[in-house]
């Protein structure tokens, strides 16, 4: 893959940092950079920090254990659960559980003796409501990609490029807390109910979906465009079974559809 400038010059400037760690989320940016930061330091010189709490999703910890392992790169799990997300599920959520990430990470970091501390922020994240990102300053996290502009197609690009085309293609995922009410004490059981709900909802092949949980009903939400293929009666017909299954009484399907952001 032919290099540009600005890739050319986020290479130099990491090979200066000599040893880093990374904030690996499981997610497709922070994948990349972790995958990076392991060709141009090297294996040994690069620390993936990967947080755990009852809301972060399983499959994406093990999708970045995974990742590590395949790499070579060491990393260490972590506790991160923050006791107020849990009992109150405040709008603040995201600046809480990012800044508890970055301050055990440096944590860590420090105890390993590395300098650098990065997240896989990219450049055009910078054009969104990302209430974490106020966090990064208090403890020195540093973004490369958005450092270098370096935006999502070619992060994506980067992934193909070093043979992890299945990552350049997987799709967003967010905490279980953005499946709540604000304001909503979360339960274990909720967090259950949904994950049944999205994995089944691949099964049916809908690999992009949102079960949001109401006190009263839990709401359906995939991609606008597939809609009518979801209330098809077939499709409809198994959802229905799935969820009387489960003894959940009251769904819907949004016509709507996916919908950003918090309920």
């Amino acid at each position: 893959m032919k290099r540009s400038l600005k890739v050319r010059g986020f290479e130099s400037w990491l090979r200066d940092k000599k040893r880093a760690l990374v904030c690996l989320s499981g997610g497709v940016d922070s994948c990349a950079l972790t995958v990076y930061c392991a060709d141009i330091l090297g294996a040994d010189n690069t620390v993936a920090f990967i947080g755990t709490a009852p809301y972060i999703i399983d499959s994406e910890i093990k999708f970045a254990v995974d990742l590590c392992k395949k790499l070579g790169v060491k990393f260490i799990k972590e506790d991160v659960s923050v006791d107020e997300i849990m009992q109150s599920n405040p709008p603040s959520r995201c600046f809480l559980c990012k800044r508890n990430i970055f301050m055990k990470a440096r944590e860590k970091a420090d105890e390993a003796g590395v300098e650098s501390v990065f997240d896989g922020t990219n450049y055009d994240d910078l054009g969104e409501s990302r209430p974490g990102s106020a966090a990064k300053t208090e403890f020195d996290i540093e973004s490369p990609f958005a450092k270098f502009c370096v935006v999502k197609s070619e992060v994506r690009k980067l992934l193909s490029y070093y043979g992890f085309a299945e990552i350049a293609g997987k799709p967003s995922a967010t905490c279980f807390m953005t499946r709540l009410p604000t304001g909503a004490r979360a339960k274990l059981s909720d967090f259950k109910i949904i994950k049944k709900a999205e994995d089944f909802l691949r099964q049916l092949g809908f690999d992009f979906s949102r079960a949001r949980k109401y006190p009263d009903r839990i709401e359906i939400q995939v991609p606008r465009a597939r809609v009518p293929e979801l209330l098809q009666e077939q499709n409809a017909k198994k959802l229905g079974d799935f969820f009387a299954k489960n003894k959940v009484k009251n769904f819907e399907i949004s016509r709507e559809g996916y919908r950003h952001g918090c309920m």
